[in-house]
């Protein structure tokens, strides 16, 4: 399924909203404040979405709105206050993109040997990466949709 497709059925979802579509000066400085190259799928879904929430599902993006601001959430996230330190250190070469209390939905940039993968992250569990898809686009049509 191609990228503009899934983002059309992702639309079609209940509840769905999003944001305002974004241009490539705020995906920069996005990218900037949390100095990581973001992948082009995840630019493409900016573009189009800014953010996108729907019932039962989120993702981050670039918004006003703190509760889907993709720099926020990141900051808040790498804070020792939020992640005690028995808890093991999410990727540093990966980006915030959803969580639910303890699961963390990591996508990571295009500087890392894991280049537009999402991997997701489980505090409690000792394997700590419970699954992974292999671009931002599988994990869309496999997870979201």
């Amino acid at each position: 399924m191609e990228l503009a497709e899934i983002f059309n059925k992702l639309a079609e979802k209940e509840g769905f909203e999003h944001g305002e579509a974004q241009g490539d000066k705020s995906i920069s400085e996005a990218e900037k404040a949390l100095n990581i190259s973001f992948p082009e799928e995840y630019k493409q879904f900016l573009r189009r979405f800014g953010y996108a929430s729907w019932n039962g599902g989120r993702l981050y993006g670039i918004s006003k709105n703190l509760r889907s601001n993709i720099v926020h959430k990141n900051k808040l996230i790498r804070e020792t206050v939020f992640q005690p330190e028995e808890y093991r250190k999410l990727p540093e070469d990966a980006f915030l993109i959803e969580d639910y209390g303890d699961a963390f939905f990591m996508l990571f940039g295009n500087d890392s040997n894991r280049k537009g993968q999402v991997g997701l992250y489980l505090s409690e569990k000792s394997s700590w990466e419970e699954k992974n898809w292999a671009s931002f686009k599988v994990f869309l049509e496999e997870y979201c949709l």
